[in-house]
C-alpha cells in the first residue's frame, strides 16, 4: 500500500520528468531556431559553381546560353560552416531577383519548395533554373523569405549568357543525359540507343540536347518550343514535364513501381503560341525502373 510520503515523492518525479523533456525540446527548438544562413553555395552538375562566406565575399559565376537554360541547386551555410535548408514548414521561402531580365530570368522550379528527388520527407537543397535570354551579363540576388520579412538577403552574383552556337543546323534526333551530364539514351524518328535507369520512388532529372542531320549539336529556338515525354505504363513510372515555361528541354522520370516500361520524347513547336507542331517524335526508349 502506498503511504502519502510515497505518493507525494511519485507526484514530483513525474514533474521533474516533465519538466527535464519540455526543457529538452525547448533546447532543440531554439538549437532549429539559432540556424541563421550567412552564406552560400550555388552547386551545377555536381560542381559549386559559386560560394558566399560569411564575410559576404562571392566566388564564382554562373554560365548559360542563348536560349538554353541551366539548373542550379541552392543550399546556404551557417555560422558553423555547415550547410542547410531552412524548413518550409515553419514558412521559410527562396526569392531570386535578375538584374537585367533581358539578358536571364529564373524559374524556381520547386515551386518555393524544398526538392529531394521525390523524398518528401526530407530536405536536400532548393532548385532553380537560370535561362538565357540574351548574350551578356547580368546579377541574381537570393533571399530567404520567412513569412512577411527577410531573413538573408546574398550579394551580387554574376550571371553570364554566351551566344548560342550557330554550327548546327535542324534538330534531328535528341539526347538524353542525367544531371551530370552523362549520356543515357539517343532518339529520332527512326531508331533509339540506350536505356533511362530510374530508382523506385525517386524523381530522375533527365536534360535533352540536339543534334542535327550531320551529327554536329545544335539548339532549338525556345520560343514557344519544349520537349514532352510521355510514359507507356503510368503504375511504373509517371512523367513530370517542365514545359516551356520553366525549363523547355528538361523533364523528371518517377519510378513508381520495379518493373521496365517506355517513354516516346517529343519536341513540340506551338506555331503562334496556339498550334501544336510536333518536330521530332522519337521513338520509344526504355525506362528500367529498380530499387537503389
Amino acid at each position: 500500500m502506498f503511504t502519502k510520503k510515497m505518493i507525494k515523492l511519485l507526484i514530483l518525479l513525474a514533474i521533474g520528468t516533465f519538466t527535464f523533456i519540455s526543457c529538452d525540446d525547448d533546447d532543440d527548438e531554439h538549437s532549429h531556431d539559432e540556424q541563421e544562413a550567412v552564406g552560400l553555395n550555388l552547386t551545377v552538375s555536381d560542381t559549386i559553381a559559386v560560394t558566399q562566406d560569411a564575410d559576404g565575399n562571392v566566388s564564382g559565376h554562373l554560365m548559360t546560353h542563348e536560349n538554353s537554360a541551366t539548373t542550379v541547386y541552392l543550399k546556404f551555410i551557417d555560422k558553423d560552416g555547415e550547410t542547410f535548408i531552412p524548413h518550409l514548414d515553419d514558412g521559410f521561402s527562396a526569392h531570386y531577383e535578375v538584374g537585367d531580365t533581358n539578358i536571364a530570368i529564373v524559374h524556381d522550379v520547386s515551386g518555393g519548395t524544398s526538392h529531394n528527388h521525390g523524398d518528401t520527407t526530407s530536405t536536400s537543397h532548393w532548385e532553380f533554373h537560370v535561362q538565357g535570354k540574351a548574350a551578356g551579363m547580368t546579377t541574381l540576388k537570393v533571399r530567404i523569405l520567412h513569412e512577411d520579412h527577410t531573413n538573408f538577403t546574398s550579394e551580387f552574383i554574376n550571371i553570364h549568357v554566351h551566344e548560342a552556337s550557330t554550327s548546327g543546323g535542324t534538330p534531328s534526333k535528341m539526347i538524353l543525359k542525367n544531371h551530370s551530364g552523362a549520356e543515357l539514351a539517343t532518339t529520332n524518328a527512326d531508331s533509339t540507343t540506350g536505356m533511362v535507369m530510374a530508382e523506385l520512388n525517386t524523381m530522375t532529372h533527365i536534360f535533352v540536347s540536339f543534334l542535327d542531320s550531320d551529327g554536329n549539336m545544335t539548339m532549338p529556338d525556345t520560343t514557344n518550343r519544349f520537349v514532352e515525354a510521355e510514359a507507356a505504363d503510368g503504375s511504373i513510372a509517371t512523367i513530370m514535364n517542365a514545359g516551356n515555361d520553366s525549363a523547355p528541354w528538361e523533364f523528371m522520370v518517377n519510378g513508381v513501381a520495379e518493373g521496365m516500361t517506355t517513354i516516346k520524347l517529343k519536341l513540340v513547336f506551338l506555331h503562334e503560341g496556339l498550334h501544336r507542331v510536333e518536330e521530332i517524335v522519337g521513338t520509344p526508349i526504355q525506362v528500367h525502373v529498380h530499387t537503389p
